[in-house]
């Protein structure tokens, strides 16, 4: 039998029929192949041309071509949505259809981790979906269960699976591997495992060795989970051997790394846990179970350090499998499919949502333009006044050693500062704080005509205080500059670092940077005195 579709095939499409009548004619053979043999049934959709096709059967062949796709279990999130052939189908009254095309639309929304309009387009799907076809309910609810479990929702997960088998009958034979998925999922392991092994013997007579894999492995789970030891670590083996890629293999490994912890047999744990090598590739869920096994094997080992630091990348990894991909990142919006020319879709439809898009794209840069400029005049505006208050506490500081102390250098150098600028900026922030302190200064210092230091007068000054102090500086370490030099004479003046930076009107991180330099330039530790280790330098001359 299985030769003489194979002939119709091969005739059909040597014949290279071009009237609308034969291309509709190969449509519905596709159709009757969908289920029984859906690699046939695509290279059969792949000999018509869309434009040999009127509209009702050129929508017909988008959804057949991802019905066919999907049952011969590909990637269909590489075909473009079905978004107007739903819509076209739901406004004709052919509800199964268009039920079929939301169901298709939302597994590849969900693939591409859309997942609200996932379960937007599942809900349609629900809606339009004829009561009496049970296959299709059963399918919508199964792809509802395995959105729920890529949002982490378990419990809704589990109430979308229960759902499902309640539309499962006997005679769908062709969704057993789908019905062993729900009721794994469920803990129905003994039912669970007869329907993987039925989809296994399926797979096995159409020689498909990636599905044999898949389900092997699904029916090693469900022996670990009911405590069988020897049948979970025999399908497991079987499993990889089926499957070389390496991905495959890794959860291969994981699970027998599992088994054989589970049953404390550890140095087993360890070798296939030894067998897995990740990389950056690799989904943090794969990862989070790697090393949650590390974890606690080191645990039992009593390697209390090493489980500790297992831990901590198995909750990094489960933290970051867990968060929730509901928002759609703006880059998304344009997204691949709405983009790329469909060739068989309305071109005035996809130049509106181009237009569309665009005009959103336009706003949200607008939008994070002026955003980003408000904030930085708030962070400009707040550096001022933190500057301010450190001026004022500044001025405060220096007052009151003025007051205090007879440092004849710091009442000359105090008397030099442009005092009337600092304050006249200051005063636009108003503080009651503030605002005391700088009515009370001016007053007794009033407008002072000064606006630069006269360092060679300083120098003259700190020379007479201080037994040469900046002469002998300037000789004994000539490697060091104006600038640095100046920076020692105020240090030995006594002037703290927040007050040297006032005088000079630079940062206090500027003059960190600046008595670094020092240090390096005389040999001194990072953290010496700078004051001190000249002293005892110049003493030594």
């Amino acid at each position: 039998m299985k030769y003489c579709v194979t002939f119709i095939l091969f005739m059909l499409l040597f014949s290279c029929c071009r009237s609308p009548h034969q291309a509709d004619q190969l449509l519905d053979q596709a159709g009757k192949l969908v289920y029984s043999d859906p690699e046939q049934a695509l290279k059969l959709l792949d000999s018509i041309s869309p434009s040999s096709l009127k509209r009702s059967s050129r929508y017909q062949l988008y959804l057949l071509k991802i019905h066919a796709a999907y049952e011969a279990n590909q990637d269909i999130s590489k075909y473009p949505p079905l978004y107007n052939t739903a819509r076209y189908f739901q406004q004709q009254g052919d509800s199964a259809k268009a039920s079929r095309a939301y169901l298709f639309t939302g597994i590849m929304d969900s693939k591409i981790g859309y997942y609200e309009r996932a379960s937007i387009n599942l809900s349609e799907a629900e809606e339009n979906a004829p009561q009496k076809d049970s296959m299709l309910l059963f399918q919508i609810h199964y792809h509802r269960g395995k959105l729920y479990e890529l949002r982490h929702d378990h419990q809704a997960g589990a109430e979308a699976y229960q759902e499902a088998i309640r539309y499962h009958s006997s005679g769908d034979q062709y969704n057993d591997y789908e019905m062993g998925d729900c009721l794994l999922y469920t803990k129905q392991y003994t039912a669970a495992r007869a329907y993987y092994k039925k989809a296994e013997q399926n797979a096995l007579n159409l020689q498909d060795s990636v599905n044999v894999a898949y389900l092997m492995l699904q029916i090693g789970i469900s022996y670990s989970k009911t405590q069988n030891m020897a049948n979970a670590i025999l399908y497991a083996h079987q499993a990889l051997r089926y499957d070389p890629d390496p991905e495959f293999q890794k959860q291969g490994y994981l699970l027998l790394s599992e088994i054989h912890f589970n049953y404390r047999q550890l140095d087993s744990t360890r070798y296939y846990l030894g067998k897995i090598s990740l990389s950056a590739d690799n989904s943090e869920k794969l990862q989070a179970l790697y090393y949650k096994q590390l974890y606690q094997v080191t645990e039992l080992e009593k390697d209390y350090r090493s489980a500790l630091d297992y831990y901590k990348k198995y909750t990094t990894y489960i933290t970051d499998y867990q968060q929730d991909k509901t928002e759609e990142r703006i880059d998304n919006i344009v997204n691949r499919y709405h983009k790329k020319k469909w060739q068989y879709e309305n071109h005035i439809l996809i130049r509106q949502r181009t237009l569309l898009v665009t005009g959103t794209l336009i706003l949200i840069l607008l939008f994070i333009l002026i955003v980003t400029y408000i904030g930085i005049l708030l962070k400009k505006r707040r550096e001022k006044y933190l500057n301010a208050c450190q001026m004022i506490e500044t001025l405060q500081h220096l007052y009151l050693e003025q007051n205090r102390c007879q440092d004849k250098f710091k009442e000359l150098l105090l008397n030099k500062l442009e005092i009337s600028k600092k304050l006249a900026f200051i005063s636009g922030y108003p503080h009651d704080k503030h605002q005391a302190f700088l009515k009370m200064y001016n007053e007794i210092l009033g407008e002072l005509g000064q606006t630069d230091l006269n360092w060679d007068e300083l120098y003259f000054t700190i020379n007479y205080l201080y037994n040469n102090f900046q002469q002998k500086l300037k000789d004994k370490f000539p490697s060091l500059n104006e600038k640095e030099i100046q920076l020692c004479c105020l240090i030995r003046g006594g002037f703290k670092t927040d007050e040297i930076a006032f005088v000079i009107r630079q940062s206090v991180y500027s003059i960190h940077k600046r008595k670094t330099a020092i240090r390096k330039k005389l040999g001194m530790d990072e953290r010496a005195d700078i004051l001190t280790i000249i002293l005892s330098l110049l003493d030594n001359s």
